[in-house]
C-alpha cells in the first residue's frame, strides 16, 4: 500500500514531467518563430507555487528543513541564479529546463527500493536524511547511508561557478608555489565541471588541498566547499 510520503513523491515527479514538456514546447516555439501562444506561459505565481511545493515535499522525505543546495536546488530558484548569467535570448527557459532536469533526478533518487524480503531501502547521501542511521529499521524501513552519493548529486554548473569566485579569491591571495599550484588545481576543476565531467573535477578539488578549503568557507562558496570536505576526507 502506497505511503503518504510515496503519494507524494509521485506527485513531485509528476509536476516535473508536466513543466519538462511545457517548456520544451515553449523552447521550440520561441526558437522557430520567436512567440509562445499564450497557454505555454508561466507566470510568477506559478513559478514560486512550484518551488514552494517541491521544498515542502523535499523536506518531508529527507527530514531536513532545509536540503543543502550542494545536493538539491529548487528548479526555479536554479534558473534564476544561471539563466541571466549568459549570453542569448532564451537563456532562462533553457536554464530552467536544466534545473527541471537536475531536480526530477534528485527526487526520482529518493524513490524506495523494496526488496524481496519486503523491506524497503532508501540510499541517503551524506545529509543523513531520514534521522534514522546506517542500518536502521523504522517501521520496516531500511536506512542505509551511501556516503559517496553526495558528490554524485552536487550540480555542477553551480559549482563551476562557484570554483570561478574561489579561483579568483585564492589568485589575489597566492604567495606560495605550493599555493599556486592549488590554484591551478581549481581552474582544472572549473574546466572539468563546465565540460561536465564529474570525476575529474573532483579528483582536481582534491588536489587543491586545505588551502583551497579554508578561502572557500571564508568566502562563502557553499558548494565548492562542501565537495572540497567530501574529497579531503572531512565532516561536511
Amino acid at each position: 500500500m502506497a505511503t503518504e510520503s510515496d503519494t507524494e513523491l509521485r506527485l513531485a515527479i509528476g509536476r516535473h514531467d508536466d513543466l519538462l514538456e511545457r517548456v520544451a514546447k515553449m523552447l521550440s516555439y520561441a526558437k522557430q518563430s520567436g512567440a509562445i501562444p499564450r497557454h505555454l506561459l508561466l507566470a510568477e505565481e506559478e513559478l514560486k507555487a512550484l518551488d514552494e511545493f517541491l521544498l515542502s515535499v523535499a523536506a518531508g522525505l529527507t527530514k531536513m528543513p532545509n536540503v543543502p543546495e550542494s545536493t538539491w536546488m529548487p528548479p526555479v530558484r536554479f534558473a534564476y541564479r544561471t539563466g541571466y548569467c549568459r549570453e542569448g535570448q532564451w537563456t532562462w527557459l533553457e536554464a530552467l529546463h536544466r534545473g527541471l532536469t537536475q531536480s526530477r533526478a534528485f527526487f526520482a533518487s529518493l524513490e524506495p527500493r523494496r526488496q524481496p524480503d519486503g523491506s524497503v531501502t532508501y540510499n541517503v547521501g551524506t545529509a543523513g536524511v531520514f534521522v534514522a542511521g546506517a542500518g536502521a529499521h523504522v517501521h520496516n524501513v531500511e536506512v542505509t547511508q551511501d556516503f559517496s552519493s553526495h558528490v554524485t548529486q552536487i550540480n555542477l554548473p553551480l559549482l563551476a561557478d562557484e570554483l570561478a569566485r574561489l579561483r579568483a579569491a585564492m589568485r589575489a591571495e597566492a604567495k606560495t608555489l605550493e599555493q599556486d599550484a592549488a590554484v591551478g588545481a581549481v581552474a582544472d576543476a572549473e574546466i572539468a565541471a563546465r565540460a561536465g565531467d564529474r570525476p575529474r573535477a573532483l579528483e582536481r578539488l582534491k588536489a587543491a588541498g586545505k588551502w583551497a578549503l579554508d578561502v572557500a568557507t571564508k568566502i562563502g562558496v557553499e558548494i565548492a566547499t562542501s565537495a572540497l570536505k567530501v574529497q579531503l576526507g572531512l565532516p561536511n
